[in-house]
């Protein structure tokens, strides 16, 4: 189920990724970023009447961090208490820095469930919460029919009644649905972008959060030298593999963040590799390498990943670097990459965390998920990634310096973002596009009369 039409969250982010008010409209951290205080908006409502509160926040997230039917307590096991100064005010104590964490709130995590409905085993299919919408029909694999809550606390900008959302995961049934006026709105990822332009439809690609590469263990032979990484990256022809593999609408950024998240180091020339066989094979010789850089990528036998290994295991040829790969089931995978670090490197798909030191940590940290290593690539990661966690103004400039460390070192290698592309009829207006965190707002969205 689409929650954020019901579930309006303690904060929320614009287009590029920062943190905006939500149902709290102040926040701020203590001078030694160990406290965070959240000031409620008057007015705000639950759907069953009662009021958004210091106190239903208190009871959300002790419900969250307790792990009762929620799947938040990760995100917030920073938080050693919540305590509630009066009716407006919530003050979160932390058991360490965490400028993330208004992020955190700022999506699901933070996404406020009317207090009496908590714990409800109906949540699920009769949810309860402070959103712009109410639902009133719910009908698994097949449709949800959202209605305005007229007590919202921005009502007079939730422009339409009633909201239905079509259940329907082939994307060609959705383009039928929408050619014969059965959907207003829909989206279409990359293999479909073509067909729905050869049908006359309007298409605005749009780069998605999520990006395809491979993932690489710094502590298996050649992959541990940096001119290994760095050769591998200027071998890739990632045109090619957008032209061949996502029918030329992806993009060719390797950062780890898009270039519409304000985590993006825009001072980095973009593409920041490009595609220089000969630079590559310089790169290795000057290393003493030429020939001589040989290893397997194990990776899941699923979607695109065999077909995108193949086309890099022949550019990686034509430098003179052997790259081998098996495949295994995702399961296997997992344990032998993620979790045991025991395979040289695999192919994936990364789509993000709700804060770019959540996704630092997930990619470079020792207990990272995403890191086969289990082991900073070298020390001052560790330094660079602690000054993100610090609240204040310096915080984005610290984010952009560890990006600008990871693509020095190439300690990732993405290979591309996909697109994807909202299609709707001329009369549907104010269609908000939020790539960051995939999700799209519904306050502003209206029908020409």
């Amino acid at each position: 189920m689409a929650i954020f039409p019901v579930y309006d969250r303690i904060l929320d982010t614009d287009p590029e990724g920062k943190v905006t008010a939500g149902l709290a409209d102040k926040w701020e951290f203590s001078s030694d970023g160990l406290t965070l205080t959240l000031t409620m908006r008057d007015g705000a409502k639950f759907h069953d009447g009662s009021a958004v509160d210091a106190a239903s926040v208190k009871a959300n997230l002790d419900t969250a961090i307790s792990g009762q039917g929620m799947l938040a307590a990760p995100l917030l096991k920073v938080i050693s208490d919540v305590t509630v100064s009066d009716p407006k005010t919530v003050k979160l104590t932390l058991k360490s820095q965490a400028a993330y964490l208004p992020s955190v709130l700022a999506n699901r995590a933070g996404a406020l469930v009317c207090p009496s409905a908590l714990t409800a085993a109906s949540l699920e299919t009769q949810p309860c919460g402070a959103g712009p919408f109410k639902v009133t029909l719910s009908r698994q694999n097949d449709r949800i029919v959202y209605e305005r809550f007229e007590d919202y606390w921005n009502v007079k900008n939730v422009q339409i009644k009633t909201l239905e959302m079509t259940i329907q995961p082939a994307e060609a049934t959705r383009l039928s649905s929408f050619q014969s006026g059965q959907l207003d709105a829909t989206y279409m990822n990359a293999a479909t972008i073509d067909s729905a332009k050869r049908a006359g439809v309007a298409v605005d690609p749009q780069t998605t959060f999520t990006w395809y590469g491979i993932f690489v263990n710094w502590s298996k032979g050649d992959l541990g030298n940096p001119a290994v990484r760095q050769a591998i990256n200027l071998a890739i022809d990632r045109k090619s593999i957008i032209d061949r593999l996502s029918f030329g609408y992806a993009s060719d950024y390797q950062q780890p963040f898009p270039p519409n998240y304000f985590a993006n180091n825009k001072d980095i020339k973009s593409p920041y590799w490009t595609h220089d066989p000969n630079k590559a094979k310089e790169l290795l010789a000057g290393a003493g390498l030429t020939d001589k850089v040989s290893f397997t990528c194990e990776l899941a036998n699923s979607n695109a990943f065999p077909d995108i290994a193949a086309a890099v295991q022949q550019q990686l040829a034509a430098v003179g670097i052997k790259m081998n790969y098996t495949t295994a089931t995702n399961q296997a995978v997992t344990q032998n990459y993620f979790i045991e670090g025991k395979t040289d490197c695999t192919f994936g798909a990364y789509s993000g965390v709700t804060d770019p030191s959540l996704a630092l940590q997930q990619l470079f940290a020792p207990d990272g998920g995403l890191n086969g290593s289990h082991k900073w690539l070298k020390p001052e990661f560790q330094t660079m990634y602690e000054a993100t966690l610090r609240p204040g103004d310096q915080r984005d400039a610290a984010i952009h310096a560890m990006v600008k460390s990871v693509m020095d070192e190439a300690a990732v290698i993405p290979l591309f973002y996909p697109q994807r592309s909202y299609i709707a009829k001329p009369k549907v207006k104010g269609l908000e596009k939020f790539p960051v965190d995939t999700t799209t707002r519904f306050i502003n969205l209206g029908l020409a009369q």
